[in-house]
């Protein structure tokens, strides 16, 4: 069989599980010449994979679908399928009214993990790849297919209004899923799509195929594109879209639209007023791996200039100028601190052509080195247009 053909399916139903037989052939049809091509095309072709099983069982209350690694390399071969199995919930028992969408979600979802383990484990001997970014690939898969259901909508809505929450820390176990499931989930699928965003699906293959481990991967991958990059850049642009996806009528991949979502802010709002003191911050914290946000107003126009202290080197910060009635793209400038930590920033025409400012700040350690949290403080004020500006920082 030719690698680009894509594998017939075979469907089968649990018990109760059974679905009519038009569900059952929509559905196969819909794998065989939709899902699974499409799965295949942007996460990478396994060696020999001529056949995919799907059965439809009637799973625990927490879980839509898995895959079961112990089918592939049994582990216990008396209770091994010895097959590429994965496992999905029937229509008629998915959480929205889309039944079908729910499961060929779903569907796309575990097959990225059944495609990412042949390729890594089965075909390249590579260790299986940490669960958060796994997780973030089939996030990413679903996507690609095109599916954006209500499950997919609470994630990313857990992950705006929580960007403290670390993106490699998803943990696999109930007692972790049921309290932090959504943000996890939303985190890491929210990086990998904007990394897809940025460098094209052909990130997601390489990444799959890159050894180390996690942000290792990401890592690899990137470097072998192009020598400049590397996953904390990444990860620090990805907190800078996080503010403009808000502001612009941009889609991220697929059906992922954030315009609608509005990120959350380390601290309320700020309101900086030309005829008062530059506004301070406290001392503000990010913990590794994770984003905060600071959203900066002006009562007046003019230039916002300011100005960021930080002893942090893990510390990436941007200042990201937007028009809520997209008077102008958004704008990013970068802080650059220098010897003492200190860096300074300036949009002009804040207050007319932009009307907020968002100080996004990303805490990627350098890998291998100490993850720990970053700290930094914020200063700013507004000069009324036609007054001369300060220089230097």
């Amino acid at each position: 069989m030719s690698e680009s053909k894509s594998p017939r399916v075979e469907l089968y139903a649990c018990g109760t599980a059974a679905v009519p037989p038009d569900q059952a052939k929509s559905l196969v049809s819909d794998l065989e010449h939709r899902i699974i091509p499409t799965d295949l095309r942007e996460f990478g072709h396994p060696r020999n994979f001529r056949k995919v099983v799907v059965l439809l069982s009637p799973l625990d209350s927490m879980t839509l679908g898995y895959f079961d690694e112990n089918d592939i390399l049994p582990s216990d071969p008396a209770h091994s399928n010895h097959a590429n199995v994965i496992y999905v919930r029937p229509p008629y028992l998915m959480p929205d009214v889309s039944e079908m969408a729910d499961v060929e979600e779903a569907a796309a979802h575990e097959l990225q993990h059944l495609i990412n383990f042949r390729i890594r484990v089965l075909d390249r001997h590579l260790p299986p790849q940490e669960s958060w970014l796994n997780e973030g690939l089939a996030f990413y898969a679903q996507m690609a297919n095109g599916f954006w259901t209500q499950r997919d909508v609470l994630k990313v809505k857990a992950a705006a209004s929580d960007p403290g929450w670390s993106i490699n820390s998803l943990v696999e176990g109930d007692r972790f899923l049921v309290r932090h499931a959504r943000v996890a989930y939303g985190r890491a699928g929210l990086f990998v799509c904007d990394l897809v965003r940025r460098y094209g699906s052909s990130i997601a293959r390489a990444v799959i195929r890159s050894p180390g481990s996690g942000l290792e991967e990401i890592d690899r991958a990137l470097r072998a594109r192009r020598p400049s990059a590397s996953v904390r850049s990444a990860f620090a642009q990805g907190g800078a879209d996080l503010v403009t996806s808000g502001a612009t009528p941009q889609r991220w991949v697929g059906r992922l639209g954030l315009q609608h979502i509005q990120q959350a802010s380390l601290v309320s709002a700020v309101t900086i007023r030309s005829d008062a003191p530059p506004w301070s911050s406290p001392s503000l914290r990010v913990r590794p791996w994770s984003q905060s946000f600071v959203t900066l107003r002006s009562s007046g126009s003019g230039a916002l200039r300011v100005t960021l202290k930080t002893k942090s080197s893990s510390l990436f910060v941007a200042l990201v100028a937007t028009s809520s009635e997209d008077l102008a793209r958004p704008r990013i400038a970068w802080f650059r601190p220098n010897v003492k930590g200190i860096a300074g920033a300036q949009i002009g025409n804040f207050g007319e052509t932009y009307d907020s400012a968002t100080l996004a700040a990303s805490n990627a350690p350098a890998l291998g080195s100490n993850q720990v949290p970053a700290l930094f403080m914020a200063s700013a004020s507004v000069t009324p247009s036609g007054e001369r500006q300060p220089t230097g920082h």
